[in-house]
């Protein structure tokens, strides 16, 4: 997550949306916000992103 906020991307780990009574352990995933770029931007958001996931 600090990888794609240095590229300027806003993403959240899923943790932050489970239910806190949940007895299943958590896995690594994001929540990425889509309603944000113009049209124009999401080439370049995108690439942003698959440069920051391993």
């Amino acid at each position: 997550m600090r990888a794609a906020a240095w590229q300027g991307l806003a993403v959240h780990g899923l943790g932050g949306y489970r239910h806190p009574d949940a007895t299943v352990e958590p896995m690594d995933a994001l929540v990425v916000g889509y309603g944000t770029p113009p049209d124009h931007g999401w080439a370049g958001a995108l690439e942003a992103l698959c440069r920051v996931l391993p």
